[in-house]
């Protein structure tokens, strides 16, 4: 039943599209083919007419002759639709099954797929300072006892978190020192965030960013731009979680102090969940009012890692808060149809079999 009903969804989506695309938007991929089929089968029917009319059955030695008898039963009006009814559904049939074998195909679909998901910036910092030590037992990269090597398996962990639960998350990454650079932008793949993470946890790697400040405030406002250019931001559904050690008091960019560069996210209720990782550091008097009190205006939450076991707290709610749905918009340049006219076909030919079945169906006028 449910394999009937999910068949019986594809076909109704498929006859939506049809209707709403338009004949003159179908365009078939192997006319050639399809033409052939349809040009062999009618010379093999005309072939095997002819055959059959040369050798039809004589009187007196083929055929029993019978004595005129007078008719006098009433012909029904329907008798030869009656007759007819199954070959006319099966040529029918026949005919679509040559469109399907056309492959037809859209030149140009688009529409708006909803899904249980977000869109979430994954935000790591690997500036100089994420050098330092950070013990751990689980969260380890490579058996690196480092702050950076922590947070990069921490933001793995998140990433794996999603991909046991139901999401279908868009997922970009973004590090930062100095510099904020988009390493991957937004994907489905999740995959690809952990190879993603896995390459700029590389050792040789990590030296060749020698990126050796920190500027949050310019990561922040790369989050948000990437938003903006990929026309999310004011879409209901964002997302961002920032990996970092915190260390650092600078709260302008660009002529803008903190609170302006997250105005656009704070706006469009863009939660940002710092987690600061530095070990023995249950709260740093300098750093941790900053970014506690920034990340808390967008909706977010900032937690002060000093150990593993927040760590893994933190991601482990991260991932329970961030919940809801998403809504993209689907292109495709070519999309295949044929599956609705073979739909269409097998239906016809399955009709004609259980009509001729009954006897009204079999029975000449």
């Amino acid at each position: 039943m449910v394999a009937l009903k999910q068949a019986f969804e594809m076909f109704v989506g498929l006859l939506t599209d049809l209707w709403k695309s338009g004949w003159a938007n179908f365009k078939p991929a192997h006319g050639y083919e399809s033409f052939m089929f349809l040009f062999i089968v009618s010379a093999v029917s005309v072939c095997l007419l002819f055959f059959l009319g040369l050798h039809r059955h004589k009187q007196g030695r083929t055929a029993v002759v019978l004595p005129s008898v007078i008719f006098s039963q009433h012909k029904s009006k329907f008798s030869y639709l009656f007759y007819s009814l199954p070959l006319f559904i099966f040529l029918a049939g026949l005919f679509l099954f040559a469109l399907a074998l056309a492959d037809p195909i859209s030149s140009f679909v688009n529409g708006v797929t909803t899904y249980p998901g977000k869109r979430i910036i994954l935000t790591v910092d690997v500036s100089g300072s994420m050098s330092g030590i950070f013990n751990t037992k689980r969260l380890k990269v490579r058996g690196m006892d480092r702050k950076f090597y922590t947070a990069v398996a921490a933001a793995e962990r998140f990433v794996r978190l999603r991909m046991e639960g139901k999401y279908h998350d868009l997922v970009a990454l973004i590090i930062f020192g100095n510099e904020s650079r988009v390493i991957t932008p937004f994907t489905h793949d999740y995959d690809t965030i952990l190879l993603s993470l896995n390459l700029i946890s590389e050792p040789s790697e990590w030296d060749r960013f020698n990126d050796g400040g920190t500027f949050i405030v310019n990561a922040m406002r790369q989050s948000v731009d990437l938003l903006k250019h990929f026309d999310f931001l004011k879409a209901s559904g964002n997302t961002i979680v920032l990996f970092s050690d915190g260390e650092d008091s600078y709260t302008k960019y660009g002529g803008l102090d903190l609170d302006d560069v997250l105005r656009d996210a704070i706006n469009n209720k863009v939660p940002v969940h710092f987690v600061r990782i530095n070990y023995q550091d249950t709260f740093n008097q300098q750093y941790d009012p900053i970014w506690s009190g920034a990340v808390e205006k967008t909706g977010g939450k900032f937690y002060a890692a000093a150990d593993e076991d927040v760590i893994l707290r933190a991601v482990k709610e991260i991932n329970e808060v961030t919940t809801g749905s998403i809504e993209t918009k689907r292109y495709s340049s070519k999309e295949p149809r044929f599956q609705i006219f073979l739909a269409g076909a097998i239906a016809c030919w399955i009709l004609a079999f259980i009509l001729k079945s009954f006897k009204q169906f079999n029975k000449f006028p």
